[in-house]
């Protein structure tokens, strides 16, 4: 039939046109090779690739998805025959959620003995070996592998025990916190934060910790058998006091016990040396020499110096000082200046601290006492804001005299005494706002006004030492700004500061000057000698930056 069909064609004749359309779409269902069995004819091969087409058109058409599932085919197709979306989506979350499931594998995986061994072994692909008895590997595991396994070995991630390692956390006591808190915060309990507590003040007034002070607490992993979390406690704390001192604090079964360490400490000699240039604390710190060196400095020249009005550009400073270090290295505070040269103008103004029959003091070359009945200034780095003198008041609007000297400064710069003295009034006085008036002797007294608060301890009827901090510079009572008015007062009078006709200091007679003058060769010395090793360590630290560099 086929071979009939093959001469007589398609197209010609309508009823075996018809036929032969049959045959084609049967052979075309059923996977026959048309071409092959030479259906085409030798020049139908273009007419059977559109009936060809044809079919697959009417196959389409037969097994769409709309016409299976008897929807709309708006609804899975947009107008360009394209999914929607949102079956996009869902077809999406399907396979991430099939992916997941197959990467999980089983949750939990226990080796509960030999035999579980063997048959994980089997259930990979490599069977479980036989031996010439006929037994499996499950004697050879048994053998091999303790009988607690179960209890040792757990492969599943949810059973697994972590070993946590101590840490140790740093806290910073902010503004409204206590250490107490903290720690609770922490995970601490607040029974054992209460035992850190009480531990703690047998050495610290828990009280008066300020904001900014730090410590550190280290927490290690629970050793309760009914910690199954592997819970952090608090086994030690540790809290610096100062710069020395510090307080450590252990856990001793179920309480706290503190104990206190202290660093060991070297005094050493430091020399240092600079030009004025811009400021004074600024010229002294480019050359290395600390600020709190400057301060003991200037309150040994504050008997003779004005440092606002007498220093000038170009002048020097020469400095032998203590420092009391750890054995690392650190400072941790400044000892006393042993030997001080200010250059004023081209004169020079030496000082050495001396020893003299238990009472140390400075003393300038000649074995004269610097120490004097008044202090030129009493107070650290003011400025003079108004002298002695008529003025036109700032307040009252009139001129007026001014019966005393103004230092202009910060609220709670330091105001020391003048001079050893009675205080003989300590309180309000007026537009004097809050006032001290000093007795130095029989004839001569100093006052302080517009103060801020007075140092603790002060109170009329103490005495004070030259040079002790006696209250704090303000501006209270009838005052424009912070700043402190001093005054000299010679039988009741006030006088101007700066012309009363003070008594020299005391000077050094007989042995007591023949051992002065032997310890300033030794300071001297000394001096020199450190200040050489100073010069030579930087040269040598400016060359190893050269051969760096180059």
């Amino acid at each position: 039939m086929i071979k009939n069909a093959k001469s007589i064609g398609s197209g010609y004749y309508p009823v075996l046109s018809e036929r032969i359309t049959n045959i084609f779409t049967n052979s075309a269902m059923v996977g026959v090779d048309v071409t092959r069995s030479g259906l085409c004819g030798p020049h139908g091969s273009k007419g059977f690739l559109a009936f060809n087409m044809r079919i697959i058109q009417n196959i389409r058409n037969k097994i769409s998805i709309y016409r299976l599932f008897r929807v709309r085919k708006r609804y899975l197709l947009t107008r360009s025959n394209r999914l929607r979306a949102r079956y996009g989506v869902l077809a999406l979350a399907m396979g991430v959620l099939i992916s997941g499931l197959a990467l999980r594998g089983p949750s939990s995986l226990d080796y509960t003995g030999a035999s579980d061994l063997a048959n994980l072994e089997t259930s990979a692909g490599y069977g479980v070996a036989m031996n010439e008895q006929g037994d499996s590997d499950v004697s050879r595991y048994a053998s091999v592998l303790p009988d607690n396994l179960i209890d040792m070995v757990r492969i599943s991630p949810n059973n697994k025990a972590k070993t946590e390692e101590p840490k140790d956390k740093n806290f910073t006591i902010k503004s409204g916190q206590t250490v107490a808190g903290i720690l609770q915060n922490a995970g601490v309990s607040g029974a054992e934060a209460y035992k850190i507590v009480q531990a703690l003040s047998e050495y610290v007034d828990v009280r008066k910790i300020r904001a900014g002070q730090s410590f550190k607490a280290r927490f290690k992993p629970s050793e309760s058998k009914e910690d199954n979390n592997n819970e952090m406690v608090l086994a030690s704390m540790s809290m610096d006091i100062d710069a020395l001192k510090s307080v450590h604090i252990h856990k001793d079964g179920e309480d706290f016990s503190a104990q206190l360490s202290e660093k060991k400490v070297e005094k050493r000699l430091y020399a240092g040396t600079t030009e004025i240039q811009t400021s004074l604390y600024g010229s002294a710190a480019r050359s290395g020499i600390p600020s709190q060196v400057i301060a003991k400095m200037i309150r040994m020249y504050s008997w003779s110096v004005d440092f606002q009005r007498d220093i000038r550009r170009d002048d020097r400073i020469e400095l032998l000082y203590e420092v009391y270090e750890t054995e690392d290295g650190e400072p941790v505070k400044y000892g006393e200046i042993q030997y001080a040269n200010l250059s004023v103008g081209g004169i020079d103004l030496p000082l050495y601290r001396f020893d003299k029959e238990g009472k140390e003091g400075y003393f300038d070359k000649d074995g004269v006492s610097v120490k004097k009945t008044l202090m030129k200034t009493p107070v650290d780095g003011a400025r003079v804001s108004s002298g002695y003198g008529m003025r036109k008041h700032p307040i009252l609007g009139y001129g007026k005299m001014h019966k005393g000297v103004d230092f202009a400064a910060p609220v709670g710069t330091p105001v020391y005494a003048a001079g050893d003295g009675v205080l003989e009034k300590v309180g309000r006085n007026g537009g004097y706002g809050n006032y001290i008036r000093l007795r130095n002797n029989s004839r001569l007294k100093t006052a302080y006004a517009h103060l801020h608060k007075f140092a603790s301890g002060i109170s009329a009827g103490k005495r004070v030492k030259q040079g002790q901090v006696i209250a704090y510079i303000g501006t209270t009572g009838r005052s424009t700004g912070p700043h402190l008015h001093y005054e000299v007062l010679l039988n009741n009078k006030q006088v101007n500061p700066n012309r009363v006709d003070l008594p020299v200091g005391e000077s050094l007679k007989g042995q007591n000057l023949k051992t002065f003058q032997a310890r300033v060769k030794e300071i001297q010395k000394q001096y020199k000698s450190l200040l050489n090793d100073m010069k030579f360590a930087y040269s040598q630290g400016k060359e190893n930056d050269k051969n760096k560099a180059g």
